[in-house]
């Protein structure tokens, strides 16, 4: 029985030494972060569509990485709406209202709340000037502000 217990516990070190990852954050994880941080910064929201440049913009890319993370993003989505720049409040109501509609419930009346204004680009060059709280409105009402990686808006369940 002892010498059973030994070896399982030695093939398990093992197994951690020859497969160092199971010990280190998954490779997910720094994207998450460097997504999260930043929409943290982000000045404008803006949708997938390429722009005068040609580009598609960096800061729709990291919304699709944190929405692609679906649970994982969860306390990256909290700290957008808590501590991010009024483009990064929209986004983070947007992953919200598809991650967590009972938390969507809870913050959504502070956000109705926000003057602040913010300029959203949903179809590239173009943009418009709008408060952080008439977004988080049309998005209660299932309006679309910004084609999301499912190709449509989101809507409440």
């Amino acid at each position: 029985m002892r010498i059973t217990v030994k070896v399982a516990i030695l093939a398990v070190l093992m197994a951690l030494i020859i497969h160092p990852g199971y010990a280190m954050p998954l490779p997910q994880d720094d994207s998450v972060r460097a997504a999260f941080e930043m929409l943290l910064r982000a000045d404008e929201v803006k949708g997938s569509a390429v722009g005068f440049g040609g580009v598609r913009p960096k800061e729709y890319d990291a919304f699709e990485t944190l929405w692609n993370a679906g649970k994982a993003a969860d306390d990256y989505v909290l700290k957008l709406i808590l501590d991010g720049t009024p483009a990064a409040r929209v986004y983070g109501a947007i992953l919200l209202l598809e991650l967590d509609d009972a938390a969507a419930g809870r913050e959504f009346p502070k956000l109705r709340e926000d003057k602040t204004t913010v300029r959203i680009r949903p179809e590239g060059c173009v943009g418009r000037y709008e408060t952080v709280g008439d977004l988080v409105r049309k998005l209660e009402n299932g309006e679309l502000l910004i084609r999301t990686p499912k190709g449509m808006g989101v809507r409440r369940k």
